[in-house]
């Protein structure tokens, strides 16, 4: 059980990142008041930690469960750092009510390879979780989630994901390259959310999914807010039922398995 005081003097500062879980079935219960964001119950690294392109905790373990957390890499604001929230490695967990934050600031936000979470075991499970921060800049192709090295049957159940971007090319999925992933990566129940109504810049899409990336990307009754596509190259491995935040959207979009619900 992580105890805290409701507050950020509440918060877990670790002197070095990553902190490795490499057990197996053991569990953490954050206990503070299980809002979606900006728990107090927080694991971060302290300001030196911070400088380091590396993830705040990595999951190696298999078995795990983690709830109601905050894992942010708050600190230093800092060039060429491509830093990152957590890393999954291993198989069969579960992450409940947890926020993820790898991209802390604006210079962070310029790096390519940033990203809030990072996976490529198989069978993790993320429910009501919320990627990313919409108080700090991105300005490349970095995305709230990275899957990659055959990541397998991965499920986002009701997550919500936000960035706030000055360039067209901020993603909220990227899975770029051939094999990132193996059979299915589900969203059900997803918000992607882009406050371009409070001045951030309309992206370009949503996802960056590989045409050969091994496996097939399902969005479930999801939303897409503050995207012009859901993928530019409308790969046919992405199957979408949802709404957007521009209703002819979806009208334009020859992704397979679309269906128009305007």
């Amino acid at each position: 059980y992580f105890l805290n005081d409701g507050n950020t003097t509440g918060s877990s500062r670790e002197a070095t990142i990553p902190l490795v879980w490499s057990n197996d079935n053991t569990h953490l219960v954050g206990c503070c008041a299980p809002v979606p964001m900006s728990q107090r119950a927080r694991i971060t690294p302290v300001a030196t930690a911070a400088l380091l392109a590396q993830p705040v905790i990595s999951m190696t373990g298999h078995g795990n469960s983690i709830s109601n957390v905050q894992i942010a890499h708050w600190g230093a604001d800092t060039n060429g750092i491509a830093a990152r929230g957590l890393d999954v490695t291993g198989n069969r967990n579960y992450f409940y009510n947890v926020q993820v934050v790898g991209v802390p600031n604006a210079h962070t936000g310029d790096e390519a390879n940033a990203c809030d979470l990072k996976v490529t075991g198989e069978e993790n499970m993320f429910e009501r979780c919320y990627f990313g921060a919409n108080t700090v800049t991105r300005s490349t192709t970095n995305a709230n989630v990275e899957l990659t090295s055959a990541a397998t049957r991965v499920h986002f159940k009701e997550c919500f994901f936000t960035v706030y971007g000055d360039n067209a090319g901020v993603l909220f999925v990227k899975i770029d390259a051939a094999a990132d992933i193996d059979r299915e990566i589900l969203f059900d129940n997803c918000v992607f959310y882009n406050p371009i109504g409070a001045g951030s810049t309309a992206m370009t899409a949503a996802m960056d999914v590989h045409a050969s990336a091994g496996g097939d990307v399902i969005m479930k009754d999801c939303m897409v807010i503050g995207a012009t596509d859901i993928e530019a190259a409308d790969a046919a491995n992405i199957y979408h039922l949802g709404s957007t935040w521009d209703a002819s959207t979806l009208l334009n979009m020859s992704i397979a398995g679309t269906v128009d619900v305007s």
